[in-house]
C-alpha cells in the first residue's frame, strides 16, 4: 500500500479555529503511520523549499486604498481584474439593498466561481 499524503490548503486556516483544524489533520497521517514511509505525510506550504528570496519581490506598500470589488467596472475599463483568493459575488454582497442586478442572478453558495468549469460552459470565441 502507498504512502497516505495530505496537501492541507490555505482556506483552512481562515476559519474560526483554523489552526486547531490543521493541527488536526495534519495528524492523521500519523495515525496510519504515512511519516514513516518515503512520500508520506502532510504539508502545507511549499514556498520556503523553492529558495525564494523575499526580500527581492516586496516593496513598500504605499497608501491604503479600500475599493468595493463590485464597483470596479465603473472606473477606467480595464483587460483584467485579478481579485486573488475572493469570490465577489459569494463573499461582497451582505445585503440585498446594495445588491446589484447581475448578482441577483449568481449563484452565491459554494463553489459560485467554478460554476462555468462544473457546468461544460465555455467562453464564446
Amino acid at each position: 500500500m502507498r504512502a497516505r499524503f495530505i496537501r492541507l490548503g490555505e482556506g483552512m486556516s481562515r476559519c474560526a479555529q483554523g489552526g486547531q483544524a490543521i493541527r488536526a489533520v495534519a495528524l492523521l497521517p500519523g495515525v496510519v503511520g504515512a511519516y514513516a514511509r518515503p512520500g508520506g505525510g502532510a504539508l502545507l506550504m511549499t514556498v520556503p523549499g523553492f529558495g525564494i528570496d523575499p526580500g527581492a519581490i516586496w516593496r513598500p506598500s504605499g497608501p491604503e486604498r479600500t475599493r468595493l470589488v463590485l464597483r470596479v467596472s465603473d472606473e477606467t475599463p480595464r483587460g483584467v481584474v485579478l481579485v486573488p483568493g475572493q469570490r465577489p459575488a459569494g463573499e461582497a454582497v451582505t445585503d440585498t439593498v446594495n445588491m446589484l442586478c447581475s448578482t441577483r442572478y449568481t449563484d452565491l453558495g459554494e463553489g459560485a466561481s467554478y460554476q462555468g468549469t462544473r457546468l461544460g460552459v465555455r467562453a464564446a470565441p
